[in-house]
């Protein structure tokens, strides 16, 4: 390559340079697609474990897996990360109600009845 041919200056400079830059966009938003995806996968396992461990409102410091609290490492575990989780969770609420791609799983309540809550 000649010195200067990405500068601009001639058409060629420009064309190469502005195919250059829409390589790395594209590459870049692939890579950001990607993790979004890890994220969801992530999350998505933390709300099944969730779902049987959780703070059980009818029964305090026990968890809806019939051990108390600190007995239930699950629970523990998921505590450090509950408001993460819960905050993916009403994001992508957001989304499957604007019709837009989301990260919840068939099993979700909102997904599975096909019309998500308000």
């Amino acid at each position: 390559m000649r010195a200067g041919v990405l500068d601009g200056a001639t058409e060629a400079g420009a064309a190469l340079r502005d195919g250059l830059r829409d390589d790395r966009v594209r590459r870049a938003e692939r890579a950001t697609r990607l993790t979004a995806k890890r994220v969801d996968t992530a999350m998505v396992a933390l709300w099944r474990l969730q779902a049987f461990h959780h703070p059980d409102p009818k029964r305090t410091g026990s968890c809806t897996c019939g051990r108390t609290l600190p007995a239930c490492g699950e629970s523990r575990i998921l505590e450090g990360v509950r408001q993460e989780m819960l905050d993916w969770e009403r994001r992508n609420l957001d989304l499957l109600r604007a019709g837009e791609r989301h990260g919840l799983p068939p099993e979700h309540p909102d997904v599975a009845s096909g019309s998500p809550a308000r």
